[in-house]
């Protein structure tokens, strides 16, 4: 008769089990670790994602307005012009009727030989006369004219005989008396430039 003996413990069934459940659940924890993990970095990327945006926007919003304002400050190509072309005409014109002025007051025989007007209402003229005494009288006449603040006589220079002979050469006297000597007087005008507008005005 065949006797069966068992020599291993029955318990170490029930220790396997238990081992895989401490595990299983142990993997389980580790999961939803995980997951929590995974979900929680989503979470953080989106809301540093939408706070990016904010600041895009809000720096794309500055520089528009930059630009604006920038815009708004600085006129046109076509409004410089404009504002350019105008002051041209406003000095020709200013220029013309000085120029007339000027040209008014010289005596019967004298002529222009230079004219240059500087920004800010100085004038330098070079006039040919025939005697001193027009070009004293000149100056006089440029001191009382109201468009005149201050005229200065800078110098007189005598016309060479050559020079002389050039300017009269359309003469058709032949009398040889009649060649006088030339006298170019060199002056500095300031003018009144409130006066000019004031007539260019009018």
């Amino acid at each position: 008769m065949l006797v069966d003996i068992n020599l291993l413990p029955k318990h170490e069934r029930k220790s396997f089990h238990f081992t895989f459940l401490i595990l299983s659940i142990s993997l389980l924890v580790l999961i939803g670790m995980g997951v929590w993990l995974l979900h929680a970095t989503y979470k953080m990327n989106q809301k540093l994602s939408i706070e990016q945006q904010k600041v895009d926007t809000a720096t794309r919003l500055i520089e528009m307005a930059q630009k604006k304002k920038n815009v708004q400050v600085k006129p046109n190509a076509a409004q410089i012009l404009q504002t350019n072309i105008d002051w041209v005409h406003s000095n020709q014109r200013s220029t013309v009727k000085l120029l007339d002025h000027l040209v008014s007051l010289l005596p019967k025989r004298g002529y222009f030989i230079s004219y240059e007007y500087i920004d800010g209402g100085t004038v330098d003229l070079s006039v040919q006369f025939d005697t001193l005494d027009e070009t004293a009288q000149y100056l006089h006449d440029l001191t009382e004219s109201p468009f005149i603040h201050e005229a200065t006589l800078l110098e007189v220079t005598t016309a060479s005989l050559e020079q002389d002979e050039n300017n009269a050469g359309s003469n058709t006297s032949t009398d040889p008396f009649s060649v006088l000597p030339r006298y170019i007087a060199k002056y500095e005008l300031n003018m009144n430039t409130n006066a000019l507008q004031a007539r260019k005005k009018g």
